[in-house]
């Protein structure tokens, strides 16, 4: 399996180190960063992927992208290589919570698409309005 982050700016880096800190030992995921300061053209965010992205790999080895924001161009870039590649898998909206929680799963034993539903609901109810329970 082979996993990547997608992000704006360089929150896939922060977001990694958080990772590794918290799990307490390197993971390996590779970051994509779209963007450093300026918002480039869909074009650049491409090129960007396709530098990144490995296609190439085994048949059996699935690719998972999270990215950072759903509807964004980060996303539509990712949801290109899901269209044509079966073996990969998109996930938009990404938070620590979610990330810890997939990575654990999958370290556990269970299928990428049970690590992936069983992250997405961590990472939902991993936001909280803390207010509301004091």
């Amino acid at each position: 399996m082979r996993l990547y982050i997608a992000s704006h700016e360089k929150y896939a880096l922060g977001i990694i180190e958080a990772l590794n800190l918290l799990i307490g030992r390197s993971v390996k995921i590779t970051p994509i960063c779209a963007y450093d300061k300026t918002l480039p053209d869909e074009k650049s965010v491409e090129e960007i992927f396709a530098s990144t992205v490995d296609l190439s790999i085994s048949k059996n080895e699935k690719i998972i992208i999270f990215t950072d924001l759903i509807g964004g161009s980060v996303t539509n870039t990712a949801i290109k290589y899901m269209k044509r590649d079966e073996r990969v898998h998109v996930i938009a909206g990404f938070n620590l919570s979610l990330l810890l929680e997939f990575i654990l799963a999958c370290e556990s034993g269970l299928s990428v698409e049970n690590a992936i539903a069983k992250s997405i609901l961590a990472g939902k109810n991993g936001i909280v309005y803390i207010n509301e329970l004091y």
